[in-house]
C-alpha cells in the first residue's frame, strides 16, 4: 500500500485514495492502481462527465 498526500491539482482540496473500478482504455496497465477521488463534491473532478478532469 502507498500514501499519495498530493492536494487535487483542480482545486487543491484533500484527495482520498479508491481501487479502480473500471480500466479507462489507452492508460499504462502498470500504473497506479488507485484513482485520486477528490473530496470536494463542487469541484469539477466530480462532475460524473466522462470527458471530467482528474483529481
Amino acid at each position: 500500500m502507498y500514501a499519495d498526500n498530493k492536494p487535487c491539482t483542480v482545486c487543491g482540496s484533500e484527495v482520498s485514495l479508491r481501487a479502480h473500478t473500471d480500466p479507462r482504455p489507452g492508460t499504462d496497465p502498470d500504473g497506479p492502481v488507485d484513482d485520486r477521488v477528490c473530496s470536494n463534491p463542487d469541484c469539477p473532478t466530480n462532475s460524473g462527465e466522462p470527458d471530467a478532469p482528474r483529481a
